[in-house]
C-alpha cells in the first residue's frame, strides 16, 4: 500500500494526466480519439497512458491493430475530485496569520 500512493501521486501530478483521467471517466476510447480529446499527439498520450498503467490507474484493451484504454475502477474518476479549484477553500499562506494562536479570533488568546 505504502508503495502504490506515491505512484499514484506521481501519476496524476500532471495536469494532462488529470485530464486524461477525466475524460476516461466518462468511459473507455481508443489513444487517437483521447489525443485529439486533450490536445496531444498520439505518441504523448500514449507516454502518459503508459504512466497511468504503471500506476494502476488505467486499464488497456486490444481490439484488431486499435488500442483502447478506460479506467481500471470507479474510484479512479473519485481521485480527480481531490485536485484544487473543486470547491475546496484554499490553504492560507504564511501572509495570512489568523491561523495563528492569537490571531484573528483564535481562541488561545490574543498576540
Amino acid at each position: 500500500m505504502y508503495e502504490a500512493l506515491p505512484r499514484t501521486g506521481k501519476a496524476l501530478a500532471h495536469g494532462k494526466r488529470l485530464e486524461i483521467v477525466e475524460v476516461l471517466a466518462q468511459g473507455e476510447r481508443p489513444v487517437q480519439e483521447l489525443a485529439g480529446t486533450v490536445g496531444l499527439k498520439p505518441i504523448t498520450a500514449s507516454a502518459h497512458l503508459q504512466v497511468l498503467c504503471q500506476a494502476e490507474l488505467v486499464a488497456v484493451r486490444n481490439e484488431g491493430t486499435r488500442i483502447f484504454y478506460r479506467l481500471a475502477g470507479d474510484d479512479v474518476a473519485a481521485l480527480t475530485a481531490l485536485r484544487p479549484g473543486r470547491g475546496h477553500p484554499p490553504c492560507r499562506g504564511r501572509s495570512d496569520p489568523s491561523h495563528l494562536p492569537g490571531r484573528g479570533g483564535h481562541p488561545y488568546g490574543e498576540a
